[in-house]
């Protein structure tokens, strides 16, 4: 957290079957997920992300990160990850509830 210690990692233990998701994961060591915050920006790659990606650089790339959030505000997941934009889609659906 900012201006606090960092916070030492959670250990899971091993499921005795394979679970579909980080989300179901954590519900089942007792985490309930309750929010999240995210972020979507633009960087250029570094060599070892080009290469890593395959493409020759200078290459541009969505920067995506996002921080889960139990609802007592404890952040038990975070995500910071490279996409090229020509293999990513945004879409988001926007409702007015009455």
């Amino acid at each position: 957290p900012p201006g606090g210690p960092p916070l030492a990692p959670i250990e899971f233990p091993r499921p005795a079957v394979a679970l579909p998701s980080l989300a179901a994961l954590l519900r089942a060591s007792g985490f309930e997920l309750c929010g999240a915050s995210g972020a979507i920006g633009a960087a250029l790659l570094t060599a070892e992300e080009a290469a890593f990606l395959n493409v020759r650089r200078p290459a541009a790339a969505l920067v995506m990160k996002r921080v889960s959030r139990t609802a007592t505000d404890l952040p038990v997941e975070s995500t910071d990850y490279r996409v090229l934009a020509d293999r990513y889609e945004y879409r988001v659906e926007l409702r007015r509830t009455p």
